[in-house]
């Protein structure tokens, strides 16, 4: 539990999240790491449940072309707190490049995260940062905003409509010099016996997501 949590922590921090939410992640993520020592049990070869099926079947309708990669591992992560599958995605065996990995709870279907790794169209280089001036960001935010809406409405349903927009940032993509903007959500109501509900994600120049990460914080008891 301590690696996954910590994981999710830097994952936010390094994909754009606002500062409040990488710090509130990061604060409450080295508490559970202090507080929780269980490690995970982690199944090998793992099969979909039908709600996980229908997950990454809706992802692949957002992304037609991972219905091509065939080349699947799923592993299922149980503990006391959650069990997640994480399925790893590639083209064809020892390939690594393009990759998807998608993190699905198994008693939801939600999806917790996933991230594409491919070679992506950029945004220009004069919005990296908070550079350029506002009205040549301006058409941009709203292309990104509407990508990110439309991805919200797909993925979550009615339960999008919770969600108020926090900020967008155009950040690098990993270490390459493509630029993608990072956009934040934020739970305008927070669910029973939950301190933090975030979603960040980044949308490249095409309005096709490169990653996406829902991140819920438990109440301490």
């Amino acid at each position: 539990m301590k690696k996954t949590v910590i994981t999710l922590a830097a994952f936010c921090m390094l994909a754009g999240t606002p500062a409040w939410a990488a710090e509130q992640v990061k604060e409450k993520s080295t508490h559970s790491s202090q507080t929780k020592k269980e490690k995970p049990q982690v199944i090998e070869n793992a099969e979909l449940n039908p709600k996980a099926k229908q997950a990454l079947e809706t992802l692949e309708t957002i992304l037609p072309e991972m219905k091509d990669w065939s080349q699947r591992k799923v592993t299922l992560q149980k503990s006391s707190v959650r069990s997640d599958y994480h399925v790893d995605m590639t083209k064809s065996q020892g390939l690594t490049y393009p990759h998807a990995r998608v993190i699905i709870t198994e008693n939801t279907g939600e999806i917790r995260a996933f991230s594409v790794l491919k070679d992506r169209p950029s945004f220009p280089e004069e919005v990296r940062n908070g550079g350029g001036s506002s009205s040549v960001k301006e058409p941009y935010m709203k292309a990104a905003t509407a990508a990110s809406d439309e991805l919200m409405k797909k993925l979550l349903g009615e339960k999008a409509a919770n969600y108020a927009l926090e900020g967008v940032n155009f950040i690098s993509y990993g270490n390459s010099s493509t630029i993608v903007a990072a956009i934040s959500y934020k739970a305008k109501i927070q669910e029973e016996n939950t301190s933090l509900d975030v979603i960040t994600m980044n949308i490249d120049a095409s309005g096709q997501p490169a990653m996406f990460m829902h991140f819920k914080q438990a109440s301490a008891n």
